[in-house]
């Protein structure tokens, strides 16, 4: 009897969490050629290196999370979707299409 009453508690929880809707990702389009990182912290540095106007340092480590796959690039009108917006850093975390991987990139390079 404990068995029964066991599986159909998690039966009953299953059916819930499959009903729960899930919220639909925003499309968005990069406005203009980009790159965003995985790691926000990183994506900071390298804005800071180019705000600064720090062109090599800027330049190596974006070469350096390029070649890492840690870094991408994105090209105008590629579609991505919205995962979280960090409106303190002024960034978003996007995905690109048929990707899991998302990418924070400035909040100024989509539309």
């Amino acid at each position: 009897m404990k068995k029964l009453g066991v599986f159909f508690i998690v039966s009953l929880m299953a059916s819930l969490f499959f009903c729960i809707p899930v919220q639909a990702e925003k499309k968005l389009v990069v406005n203009r050629k980009t790159f965003g990182c995985i790691n926000q912290g990183f994506m900071e540095t390298i804005l800071n290196y180019q705000a600064q106007n720090e062109e090599v340092p800027f330049l190596r480590a974006l070469r350096v999370g390029l070649k890492a796959g840690i870094c991408t690039l994105f090209e105008p009108g590629e579609e991505i979707f919205l995962v979280k917006h960090d409106p303190q850093s002024q960034m978003v975390l996007v995905k690109k299409r048929n990707s899991n991987q998302a990418y924070w990139i400035l909040e100024t390079t989509i539309k």
